[in-house]
């Protein structure tokens, strides 16, 4: 059967996924957020928009309206073909807006045919700037011969939600310009660097967010979950909507470089993030950077991200 209803349909929506065995955890604005009822998580990447035109899931990219979930879950559907009870023609959705609605205008960035499978690279053996290798190969590293600039980098994958979407490469080679070389067609605004692996070996309870690559790898070696933004270009709108559905209702702790710079993108990063999640900022010495800053400051970071019987994922039995 089919059911005429007004345009807020969260009472319905929460007592028809009970009947499958799924709660709401949260509500995010117009969005009721579930665990993905089709990949296994421990915190809900999986949105619904009140009114059922279309729900979205971060970590499996599974997508469509409330009659496609109906059907797949055996729930009762919507009459969605009338706009008089609350416009719900998926042919005329002008009203729909925030970031499913970008999700579902715009085509998923597709890795760029596995980038890493098309360039030649070595295993990654030693040191770099203070970080062992464990560490390095944990999250990643090749070494790779840069022909355009014509020197050897150290090369770390990027991935979305598992997914490889490109590369961040840094020089090995003093003087070398640029210092950091992105593969091509890596999505980076809407891309994080480290993200994946960190909430991997420390789940979602806290993320320092960074702007450089090596700024996440330092603090990742520091028992401290990180992410790069990719450099404060990337930052966007629709980033901050995505981290705030990859972190639930963790806490982020923004460390911006800090020289003027830095302190300009922590302000504005600061402010698009607190409309979302529990977010806090911490600015390191003036010309230093999360990668060089102090232990002090480090430890400091540590205990704004976790209470001290905080214990990561990797940690335990």
């Amino acid at each position: 059967m089919s059911l005429k209803v007004s345009t807020d349909l969260t009472h319905f929506l929460k007592l028809e996924l009970l009947k499958a065995g799924i709660a709401v955890v949260d509500q995010f604005g117009r969005d009721l957020r579930i665990l993905c009822p089709f990949h296994s998580e421990h915190e809900p990447s999986f949105g619904i928009l009140r009114d059922g035109r279309a729900f979205y899931c971060f970590g499996c990219g599974a997508k469509g309206n409330w009659n496609t979930l109906a059907q797949k879950l055996n729930l009762t559907p919507l009459d969605l073909r009338t706009q008089k009870m609350g416009i719900l023609n998926l042919d005329q959705i002008p009203a729909l807006n925030g970031h499913l609605r970008a999700i579902l205008e715009e085509p998923l960035s597709k890795p760029a045919e596995k980038v890493l499978n098309r360039i030649e690279t070595s295993p990654w053996m030693g040191v770099w700037r203070g970080v062992s290798e464990d560490v390095l190969l944990d999250v990643g590293a090749r070494l790779w011969f840069d022909e355009k600039s014509q020197c050897n980098r150290i090369l770390f994958p990027v991935t979305s939600s598992g997914e490889e979407v490109g590369f961040v490469a840094a020089t090995l080679v003093k003087g070398i310009k640029p210092k950091y070389r992105n593969s091509e067609g890596l999505p980076s605004k809407s891309s994080f660097f480290l993200l994946d692996q960190s909430q991997k070996k420390f789940g979602k309870s806290g993320l320092a967010l960074v702007e450089g690559p090596f700024d996440a790898i330092r603090l990742y070696s520091c028992g401290i979950p990180a992410a790069a933004i990719l450099g404060t270009n990337s930052w966007s709108d629709k980033k901050a909507e995505h981290l705030a559905y990859r972190i639930g209702t963790g806490r982020v702790v923004v460390v911006m470089d800090g020289d003027s710079v830095g302190k300009k993108a922590a302000r504005k990063i600061f402010s698009d993030l607190e409309k979302f999640v529990n977010v806090s900022h911490l600015t390191p010495p003036e010309g230093t950077d999360p990668g060089d800053m102090p232990l002090i400051y480090v430890e400091g970071l540590r205990r704004m991200l976790f209470p001290p019987s905080y214990k990561p994922l990797s940690s335990t039995k």
